[in-house]
């Protein structure tokens, strides 16, 4: 019975951290989708107040002074043109909301139970995208991607990794700092690299970071599940290998997933 109580605890943890990093997603989602919505809208609303103003000056260009003409001629020119790039900033933004949507869409396949071969590098630029909002003020972030990563695997819960991991490289900068990313085809992996330049993990916590319930943050502000979660997936799920090395100004996390493994996936170079 004490086992029973045990385990559902810890399921109830373990929604408790998925939830709460739902939360900290849709907060960011709603942030970058309102932001082109906002300008969209409002471009809208000034191109229709123009068009209104273009109706006028056309009913009254034909009648009205040469003086007066020359005026509204300018000023029906500056119109047309103004609305024009309104109309591209808009229809730009609007591209912009959808593909946050369609990145959000891809991310959030952490149900799927289908293996299949992954574009890693194309993983990593959608949760980079659904989580942009991380990378502003004071962090920053460089890239730096292989040509042609490809591994087999869940692409739901290995995006889950990468904004697992993305997350805490992002809190650690708390004073700011820069972010890097970058993938390497090895031998008989594909080397997936996260790294910060913040303060660094303490050694004596190293060895306990892929435990289940351990935390170095504050309580209420994290639950100790996430890394275990990450070391779950690339280890357990997709027989792969997660490591931490970490000093004073550089924490750098290394996933290595198998470059080929015996699924019966191929695929098109």
């Amino acid at each position: 019975e004490k086992v029973d109580t045990l385990e559902r605890n810890q399921q109830s943890l373990v929604q408790s951290a998925k939830m709460a990093s739902i939360g900290q997603l849709a907060s960011g989602i709603a942030h970058e989708i309102n932001t082109p919505l906002g300008y969209s809208l409002s471009n809208l609303q000034t191109a229709e107040s123009y068009i209104d103003e273009l109706v006028g000056m056309n009913a009254t260009l034909h009648g009205s002074m040469p003086e007066a003409n020359q005026v509204n001629k300018a000023r029906f020119l500056s119109l047309a043109t103004d609305f024009s790039e309104l109309l591209a900033e808009t229809i730009e933004g609007l591209n912009s909301a959808k593909d946050i949507v369609a990145d959000l869409r891809t991310v959030a396949r952490i149900q799927d139970v289908d293996t299949t071969m992954v574009d890693i590098n194309d993983c990593l630029q959608k949760t980079l995208s659904v989580y942009r909002n991380l990378f502003k003020d004071n962090v920053s972030l460089e890239t730096n991607f292989s040509r042609s990563v490809w591994a087999s695997g869940n692409p739901g819960k290995l995006n889950q990794v990468f904004a697992n991991i993305l997350i805490n490289a992002v809190q650690a900068l708390s004073s700011g700092g820069m972010v890097k990313v970058s993938t390497a085809t090895l031998d008989d992996c594909v080397s997936i690299m996260i790294e910060d330049d913040g303060e660094g993990i303490a050694e004596d916590n190293l060895p306990h970071l892929f435990t289940p319930f351990f935390t170095t943050k504050p309580i209420g502000k994290g639950t100790g599940l996430g890394l275990s979660i990450c070391y779950r997936i690339v280890v357990e799920e997709h027989g792969g290998e997660i490591l931490v090395d970490s000093t004073r100004g550089c924490t750098k996390f290394s996933i290595k997933l198998p470059l080929n493994r015996d699924d019966g996936f191929s695929r098109d170079v």
